[in-house]
């Protein structure tokens, strides 16, 4: 039997994605990227054990988790987008250091559907659904390796979130709408732990500390 689906007013969506793994592809055999993905994958799922979030799916390169749901242990909806900025500051610093890969990441904060697929496997798949969903892998796939880009609702409940943080803090982070596909976002610097004011050049948080 396949279990009922799961409905969350209020639970954060984090979209991971390797950056440049179509072209490092390209250039090593199959038995390389499978070592490089293996390792890749271990360090995610490390820390989405570290900071209590829930593994939705993985596909390839990608990962989508979500927090918030208290599905997991300790994942409580108070700590809920805290804990998902950390897990991708210290992920993409791990990824840098032992595999000198970097990531992009969306997270956005809403309304989120999961369902349970069943299948002829041992166990159903597990999908989220909503525009929180669809949000996140927009805000992905627009991202910049060195700086998570968050969906407006994201940013104001990570400053409800923080001691003293407020949404003035947000001023003047949001990112610039350059093009009709791009969504409305704010920039923020996991190592610094602060928004930023714009993009920037690209930095790799794997060389950084924190």
């Amino acid at each position: 039997n396949v279990p009922p689906p799961e409905e969350y007013e209020e639970a954060t969506v984090l979209m991971l994605d390797i950056v440049n793994y179509t072209v490092t592809c390209a250039s090593r055999p199959p038995s390389e990227v499978a070592k490089w993905m293996c390792g890749v994958h271990q360090i995610v799922d490390d820390m989405l054990q570290k900071y209590h979030i829930r593994k939705l799916e993985t596909r390839g390169d990608s990962c989508f988790c979500v927090s918030g749901t208290g599905y997991v242990p300790n994942d409580l909806s108070a700590t809920q987008m805290s804990r998902m900025t950390q897990f991708a500051t210290q992920a993409n610093r791990l990824l840098g250091e032992e595999w000198n890969t970097q990531i992009r990441v969306g997270i956005a904060t809403g309304r989120v559907t999961v369902a349970y697929i069943g299948t002829h496997q041992f166990a159903p798949l597990v999908c989220a659904y909503g525009g929180t969903c669809d949000l996140a892998a927009k805000l992905e796939t627009q991202g910049c390796p060195g700086l998570i880009r968050l969906s407006p609702r994201a940013a104001l409940r990570l400053c409800d979130e923080r001691v003293g943080w407020s949404s003035s803090n947000i001023l003047n982070s949001t990112c610039d709408m350059q093009n009709p596909d791009d969504v409305p976002a704010v920039w923020f610097d996991g190592v610094q732990d602060c928004f930023v004011q714009k993009q920037g050049p690209q930095r790799d948080l794997g060389a950084s500390g924190g």
